[in-house]
């Protein structure tokens, strides 16, 4: 009975211990860590480096150190903002275009509900889409955004009536530029650390911009010389 006793009181030990203690990888890890917080070291020449190439920042995150790839994010994000907020920026033009042609028989204030329900859909999905990112990853938001943008465009350029640009440019449009929206640009802050984020986003958000000043002035040229098609 002793024996038996001590034997239960041995495993109990032995697995507590593996449940509290973390491996040699996870301890190595967060000694690193820690040393890091307690020197306050939190120069880029200096940080922590561990043994997959990543860096430490004081959130406890790791971020890549491969360069080339984190900034082609950046510059795959610049590209994705130049349409999703670029036409975004150009509402006054499409509208002004759509009042007076395809919709001229329309009130102004008819007109306005499809880019009402444009900007509201687009925020509106960008939180679901939000969440979907943080925890699958960028692929399927950017592939079900694209097409869904793509296919609403299409839809958006053969529009006659009222409720055919409703469902094609404020609700698909809108809803395919807020799945976008999120992988876009969350996916830069998951490349780079603290300090050099700010300057990581405010490139790629320049897409957004970049966009706002060419598709206005590309689509008055364009609905002037082949029209809204």
């Amino acid at each position: 009975m002793s024996t038996l006793q001590e034997s239960s009181a041995v495993q109990q030990v032995n697995t507590h211990s593996s449940e509290h203690h973390p491996t040699q990888k996870q301890f190595h890890t967060t000694e690193k860590y820690v040393s890091k917080l307690e020197t306050g070291n939190d120069s880029p020449s200096e940080r922590l480096i561990d043994s997959e190439n990543n860096a430490f920042d004081d959130d406890g995150f790791d971020y890549p150190e491969n360069n080339v790839k984190r900034w082609l994010v950046v510059l795959g994000a610049f590209f994705g903002l130049v349409p999703t907020w670029g036409l975004a920026n150009s509402i006054g033009v499409i509208q002004t275009q759509v009042l007076e042609h395809q919709l001229s028989s329309s009130s102004t204030t008819t007109v306005s509900w499809v880019f009402a329900i444009y900007k509201l859909m687009e925020m509106t999905s960008t939180v679901f889409s939000g969440q979907f990112f943080d925890r699958n990853g960028a692929l399927w938001p950017l592939l079900v955004g694209t097409i869904i943008s793509a296919g609403s465009l299409f839809g958006t350029a053969n529009a006659t009536t009222v409720y055919q640009f409703v469902l094609s440019f404020g609700i698909g449009f809108g809803l395919g530029s807020g799945v976008l929206m999120a992988p876009i640009i969350g996916s830069v802050s998951h490349y780079f650390r603290k300090k050099e984020r700010a300057t990581a986003l405010a490139l790629a958000t320049m897409g957004g911009s970049v966009g706002g000043v060419l598709f206005p002035a590309m689509l008055r040229k364009s609905f002037q010389s082949i029209g809204f098609r």
